[in-house]
């Protein structure tokens, strides 16, 4: 009689420490998956809000492109500008096609950051997706798991803080395409 009390207290001594200290446990864990996936919500708005800036720029620059090929369209047929070489004669000209270089590169860059952008918010809701899957998942994972599972979710939401503060554009390291090559493809499409 005396080892079925001793059994029972320590049935219950089990009961109500150890296995509400699990729960508990669990629960923190479950708290910490949501928190990341709220912190998952915000990065995917964040860079969400970039694409749409860096659509808006690489828009306006492509307008501002068609603007300088209709000038370079206007001013080539008022001078009577046949061949590249006689562009040198027209600052105006020879202006443009040097912002068009420019622009060529920018919006060149602004969409490789779109895409870049647009691959981030894919990998960041593919791991929002399989955050709930992974919660219950948790359960029965053992800590190393857990902290394996956690430290890649940090590594995700951290290479997205990265990702979202680098700038649109950069100056550096800028290959500009030939003044006569542009020259050539403007003058084709006449």
């Amino acid at each position: 009689m005396v080892t079925y009390k001793i059994k029972y207290f320590f049935c219950l001594m089990i009961f109500f420490f150890i296995v509400p200290f699990k729960l508990s446990a669990l629960n923190q864990e479950k708290d910490i998956l949501n928190q990341k996936i709220a912190d998952i919500v915000c990065l995917r708005k964040k860079v969400t809000e970039k694409i749409d800036k860096a659509v808006k720029i690489k828009n306006q620059l492509e307008e501002q492109k068609k603007k300088m090929v209709y000038e370079i369209k206007k001013q080539q047929k008022e001078e009577q500008i046949e061949l590249y070489r006689q562009v040198t004669t027209s600052s105006r000209i020879y202006f443009n096609l040097k912002l068009i270089q420019q622009l060529n590169q920018y919006t060149l860059q602004l969409s490789k950051k779109i895409l870049d952008l647009t691959n981030l918010n894919e990998k960041l809701t593919y791991v929002y997706l399989n955050i709930n899957d992974d919660i219950m998942m948790i359960q029965a994972l053992n800590n190393i798991k857990k902290n394996n599972f956690l430290s890649k979710i940090n590594t995700e939401i951290l290479d997205a803080s990265k990702e979202i503060e680098k700038r649109l554009l950069s100056v550096e390291n800028l290959y500009f395409e030939e003044k006569e090559k542009i020259w050539n493809k403007i003058i084709k499409n006449l």
